[in-house]
């Protein structure tokens, strides 16, 4: 019996184990399950959410797909933006280069006009002042004749009635020399039309001038020393009545009264084709200094100086006092050949 009781309480704790087996099983069962069933209503959450993301994302991806499309058309507005840009720059720098040249050329039109102009004017004034230089030396050969007339016709006729001359003899000597100034005048209103003249016509019109001047100052010695060959006499060409202000500023400036006044005139070519033409003519010592003030503002010297820069602008010209009373004027110029 005791074993019977003994085998029941030991059935019994068995079976009390056994139940707080099946105990702890079904907590775990229904821990399991309650596990199990909040995952899965979190998956299911989950899902949704991730079905919503899924959509979001999509919505997301087509507005990136569109937006990138519009940029990839944005960035070709911009490419073919700055195409254009690029081109208009160039045409820009193309018309800006153009109108560059352009403005140059007509620059350059109207700085050839400017000088065209000016050295047309140039020769004008030259021309002008060309024609008003043979009347100007002229006025002065006749100024003399006449400041000399009186006393040059006394003593001509007295020695022409020592000599037994009729009236009409005695009337020849003043006519001689204005019938050499009458010629003078005609060769400079006949070439003022003329760009040169050879050096051989030049020259008998200057022995012409210089006739006319032995005839007021019978006491000056002349000497001509023409270095040129006959043909360089015809082949070298000069402006008309080039020659003459010196001689005429000889006889309005100089002392051709003494008996030992003179003027010496010497003509030669250079080998590098220039022309050096030299007059020395006596002078009085005291009025050196006012001479060189006269030519200065003299009207021959400055028509001179206009003709010698327009036609000879590689001219020399030179005027001083050599001595006490003898006074150098020099011009040297490029010759041309006929």
């Amino acid at each position: 019996m005791q074993r019977y009781n003994t085998e029941i309480l030991r059935l019994t704790e068995e079976n009390e184990v056994l139940l707080l087996y099946l105990i702890c099983l079904a907590f775990l069962f229904l821990v399991l399950f309650f596990r199990n069933f909040y995952n899965l209503l979190k998956k299911r959450a989950y899902r949704k959410k991730f079905r919503k993301l899924e959509k979001q994302y999509s919505a997301t991806q087509l507005k990136i797909e569109q937006s990138q499309k519009e940029l990839d058309a944005l960035k070709a507005q911009v490419s073919d933006l700055k195409q254009k840009h690029k081109v208009q720059i160039n045409n820009l720098s193309t018309n800006l280069k153009k109108q560059e040249e352009e403005l140059n050329k007509r620059e350059d039109h109207l700085e050839y006009q400017r000088n065209a102009f000016e050295k047309y004017a140039g020769f004008k004034i030259v021309d002008a002042n060309n024609s008003r230089l043979g009347a100007h030396f002229l006025k002065n050969v006749i100024s003399h004749i006449y400041e000399d007339l009186e006393d040059e016709l006394e003593e001509k006729t007295s020695n022409a009635l020592s000599t037994n001359l009729n009236a009409q003899e005695k009337a020849l000597i003043p006519i001689k020399a204005l019938k050499n100034i009458f010629s003078l005048l005609d060769y400079t209103v006949s070439v003022i039309k003329r760009d040169t003249v050879s050096i051989k016509e030049e020259l008998s019109y200057l022995n012409l001038f210089l006739s006319v001047i032995k005839y007021l100052k019978p006491k000056t010695n002349f000497s001509l020393k023409n270095k040129l060959t006959d043909d360089e006499q015809k082949m070298l060409k000069i402006r008309p009545t080039l020659f003459f202000p010196f001689i005429e500023n000889a006889l309005k400036h100089g002392d051709l009264n003494r008996a030992d006044s003179k003027i010496t005139i010497e003509l030669h070519a250079s080998s590098n084709d220039t022309l050096t033409y030299t007059v020395i003519n006596s002078c009085e010592f005291d009025t050196q200094n006012q001479q060189a003030h006269s030519q200065q503002n003299n009207f021959g010297l400055k028509a001179l100086r206009d003709l010698l820069d327009t036609y000879y602008p590689n001219n020399e010209l030179e005027y001083r006092p050599i001595t006490e009373n003898m006074y150098l004027s020099k011009l040297v110029i490029p010759y041309v050949n006929d």
